[in-house]
């Protein structure tokens, strides 16, 4: 139980941090986890669940909250956001597998912002 508390209490503090309101009181917190049958699997992470609000919006409260995969419910939070070019940058090497040094990549990423005029 004292574990549980702890991860409600970090929760809670990290949608503070990011400006999310946080609506739920630790017995609604944890009959949500416990009613997934998915705490054992929460985490960070493929194949891990988290607790995601609907659309990637509002607050953390009764009927905007689901319990789903980590992987996917990272995806749908950055889907839409404007990336900078050094992020794409990165992003697009990372997928492939390539280590490029970090000057390489700030110097892409001006090369790409001259290119575009900004």
């Amino acid at each position: 139980m004292d574990d549980m508390k702890t991860k409600y209490t970090v929760q809670k503090a990290g949608a503070k941090r990011r400006g999310i309101p946080f609506a739920l009181s630790f017995d609604d917190w944890r009959d949500i986890w416990l009613s997934s049958g998915k705490w054992d699997q929460r985490g960070v992470g493929v194949n891990k669940y988290c607790m995601c609000r609907v659309g990637d919006k509002g607050g953390y409260e009764k009927g905007n909250i689901f319990i789903g995969l980590f992987n996917a419910n990272s995806s749908d939070a950055n889907t839409g956001r404007a990336q900078s070019d050094s992020k794409r940058i990165k992003l697009s090497l990372a997928a492939k597998g390539r280590k490029q040094s970090t000057e390489w990549v700030a110097k892409r990423a001006q090369a790409l912002r001259e290119r575009k005029g900004v």
